[in-house]
């Protein structure tokens, strides 16, 4: 006997599982625990050889996530997509901008970022130190987390309030931060 694995498939947002049913809803509830809210639709549901098999397509839901959101600001991608995944692990909902334009672009938009982290040494109209002003004058709400691996963070002129993290940081110390940040 055998078992023929589900196949995931990503159209336009939407992931599409098909095959066995068992590990479709194993799938389904690793996806939904760790990827917010999703609206699943089951199509093609077929027998074969005894054995139900279909197709389930999840796609993101249009309601706001319960998780606290975190703006990461870093124009290394290597750095911010690490950084983005181990704070997406914590049970984050992680936003992503690679210099302080895109930044203020994506605060300007959303009303539900809570913290956001940011890197001080970064090309553009403005560094991390500056966009932490920037921020704490247009969205006084908003925590800052400041990190780097270039300068002495004691001799940046940053916003009251403003925490600091030497690169290299240990994510679970910057997960717990954050934690304690969102009250979550």
């Amino acid at each position: 006997m055998s078992v023929r694995c589900p196949e995931i498939t990503d159209n336009r947002g939407a992931l599409k599982l098909t095959g066995c049913p068992t590990l479709r809803w194993l799938l389904r509830r690793f996806i939904k625990k760790s990827f917010s809210l999703w609206n699943e639709h089951l199509f093609c549901l077929t027998r074969r050889n005894g054995y139900a098999s279909g197709t389930l397509v999840l796609s993101m839901a249009e309601l706001p996530s319960e998780c606290p959101v975190v703006l990461i600001v870093e124009d290394e991608f290597l750095i911010r997509a690490a950084t983005a995944d181990a704070i997406r692990e914590a049970g984050f909902e992680v936003l992503e901008a690679a210099n302080a334009d895109r930044a203020i672009a994506i605060l300007e938009s959303r009303s539900d970022v809570q913290v956001v982290f940011t890197d001080i040494h970064m090309p553009g109209s403005m560094d991390g130190a500056k966009l932490a002003r920037a921020i704490k004058d247009r969205w006084p709400p908003v925590r800052l987390i400041a990190t780097s691996g270039r300068v002495a963070l004691g001799d940046l002129d940053l916003p009251t309030g403003t925490l600091v993290f030497p690169k290299p940081y240990v994510p679970a110390q910057v997960a717990r931060t954050l934690r304690a940040l969102t009250g979550s």
